[in-house]
């Protein structure tokens, strides 16, 4: 009787072993880059430097492969360059989270077919048990342990598959490109090539790739994570924040909120920067026109007039205390922010991308879906 047992005990894990390998190969299908918007911003015939800000609406089965995200990401820089946006003194800016989804890059194909994000989780834990439980009891002291433990489970091979994308694509486009934010444990640069660390915090962090696939500088991680990100995000400080030589001039990169407050544009008036970029993400749909809710994750500043919050819309927020408000204390006078649209499951998100010349807003088509526009001077 034991023996049969133990057949049986070995039969389910054999069964469940094998569960767990399958339906992860990739589904090959053609990117749908939901792009509504291609624009520029001034002749880009004759301009010397260009700024091509791209907001891509993603979906789950652009991150269920590395490939697959690859094929993304190039399709748009396909358009780009069709446009005549791309050249050597080029600098893409791509928004906030792009590569944090790649979580979910390797695991089964049916997490595209659940319904809500918490929905899709469990399954993900399930797939991997073993690699969780690890990572679960390396994950250290924090309010969202669950969100901590998978990303360190999955943070090799997002390092992997955010470098070797971007790395790729800025040699085959010969660009500079500021690759979005992507989370990872202590990340750092050494030797031009991302490094992580996994007895560190997580940072969500932001990576510039130059023409020949090098990486710039160090990564501009995020100084004031919002409410939602302090569970699991550490901290940067202010002082660590880059400013790159870029064919565009001396650029800071200030990573979603960090925009948002002074000490940030003081780092970047020390540092004489000549551009700002800021790569954003904004969640929920129609999320600029509700009521603004006020500074989230840290003290808003002295210079924030309080009465603002719930009067004004969480869009009139952002032009106002935001980038387009705060570019002036920076010394810079050109300036890029761009969103991150799309669908993951439930999670719909929302924003308007921002550019800026000579200090002034210039005005743009609205994409609620994806765009690209092309601020040149």
């Amino acid at each position: 009787m034991t023996r049969v047992i133990l057949i049986v005990v070995a039969l389910l894990f054999l069964s469940w072993g094998l569960w767990c390998k399958m339906g992860r190969l990739p589904v090959h299908r053609s990117p749908d880059l939901v792009l509504d918007v291609v624009e520029s911003l001034g002749d880009s015939k004759i301009c010397d430097k260009n700024i091509v800000g791209i907001q891509p609406f993603m979906m789950v089965d652009d991150y269920l492969s590395a490939d697959a995200f690859e094929s993304k990401m190039d399709g748009y820089l396909k358009q780009a360059q069709a446009a005549g946006y791309l050249h050597e003194k080029t600098v893409v800016l791509l928004p906030e989270y792009l590569g944090t989804w790649l979580l979910l890059a390797g695991e089964k194909n049916m997490l595209a077919r659940q319904e809500t994000m918490n929905s899709a989780m469990p399954w993900l834990i399930i797939s991997n048990p073993f690699r969780f439980l690890s990572a679960w009891w390396h994950a250290g002291q924090g309010q969202d342990r669950l969100t901590m433990a998978l990303f360190r489970m999955k943070a090799n091979e997002m390092a992997q598959s955010y470098h070797h994308t971007f790395k790729h694509l800025a040699i085959h486009y010969h660009t500079t490109i500021v690759a979005g934010s992507i989370i990872l444990p202590g990340p750092t640069v050494i030797r031009d090539s991302i490094v992580i660390d996994d007895t560190r915090p997580l940072y969500n962090a932001s990576f510039v790739f130059m023409p020949d696939g090098r990486v710039a500088g160090s990564p501009a991680r995020k100084v004031f994570p919002t409410s939602e990100e302090l569970p699991f995000l550490a901290s940067a400080n202010a002082s660590e924040l880059p400013v790159f030589d870029l064919p565009i001039g001396r650029t800071a990169v200030l990573v979603c909120a960090d925009s948002w407050y002074p000490a940030v544009y003081e780092e970047a008036l020390r540092k004489s920067a000549e551009v700002v970029l800021v790569p954003s993400y904004c969640p929920g749909a129609g999320s600029m026109d509700k009521p603004w809710l006020g500074y989230s994750g840290s003290e808003a500043p002295d210079d924030v007039a309080l009465t603002d919050v719930g009067k004004i819309t969480e869009g009139q927020a952002w032009s106002t205390y935001a980038l387009e408000g705060r570019l002036h204390s920076s010394g810079a006078t050109i300036a890029a922010n761009v969103f991150l649209h799309g669908r993951l499951w439930d999670l719909d998100s929302d924003g308007q991308s921002v550019f800026m010349l000579q200090g002034k807003k210039q005005a743009t088509e609205p994409s609620q879906r994806a765009g690209i526009w092309n601020l040149c001077w």
